[in-house]
């Protein structure tokens, strides 16, 4: 991947790139490595893209949301910053297209959210270690401040949470998610998990993970109960 590749992507966000190295690592998937020369994949600045980013949501949170309480801040981060989310820009941004692989990976990038998720953190670690803090703050400040300024508290709780607190309010009884099968290959898996309560089956879901499964599967018990309650 060159330099030339990278342009569009920093003419688009006008970054000021120094060290093009970095970036051209924050878009190298490990498979890379499998088959051809050893080179710095996305990885290690993951894991500081990661907590630059949720520190900075964080700290805009808290300014942005006076009213907010710490459980309800640690909400918005957590919903802000989730594979679905950070995977969700990562593909309205075409991170896809600049995302290089080894010979041995088949699939599609765009199909895969974790891949997303990790090389739009290991973008914004590459931002950091460039430009440093300041620059990387007003960068991430520029993208999810009105999404933060917007957040929805009641609509951001998982399924999962909602249910739980539903039925466990008035019962002892414990929520089981159940593996119910599993299809389709290693690195494309799909889950089918049910969701029991008092041993009934309340729901069940489908998803590329057992958590996305379990949360499809916790979003169907709340709609049969919601009906059974009119």
């Amino acid at each position: 991947m060159s330099s030339n590749r990278l342009k569009p992507l920093f003419k688009s966000f006008k970054i000021r790139a120094h060290n093009i190295a970095l970036y051209e690592s924050a878009f190298t998937h490990p498979s890379i490595n499998l088959n051809e020369h050893k080179v710095e994949d996305y990885q290690r600045l993951e894991f500081v893209g990661d907590s630059i980013l949720g520190s900075i949501i964080a700290t805009l949170s808290y300014k942005l949301h006076p009213e907010l309480h710490e459980g309800h801040l640690t909400r918005l981060r957590s919903s802000l910053v989730d594979t679905a989310s950070l995977s969700k820009l990562a593909l309205t941004y075409h991170f896809d297209q600049y995302i290089k692989v080894g010979t041995s990976f088949t699939s599609k990038v765009a199909n895969s959210n974790k891949i997303l998720e990790d090389v739009f953190e290991a973008f914004i670690g590459a931002i950091y270690l460039d430009n440093g803090f300041n620059y990387t703050y007003k960068f991430v400040e520029r993208i999810f401040k009105n999404r933060i300024i917007h957040f929805d508290y009641e609509q951001s709780m998982d399924y999962k949470s909602k249910l739980q607190e539903l039925l466990q309010a008035d019962h002892h009884s414990e929520i089981e998610y159940k593996v119910i099968s599993k299809r389709g290959p290693a690195n494309q898996p799909s889950f089918k998990v049910g969701l029991y309560f008092d041993n009934v089956c309340l729901g069940t879901g489908i998803g590329s993970s057992k958590k996305a499964a379990e949360q499809e599967a916790a979003k169907s018990a709340l709609k049969k109960l919601a009906k059974g309650n009119k």
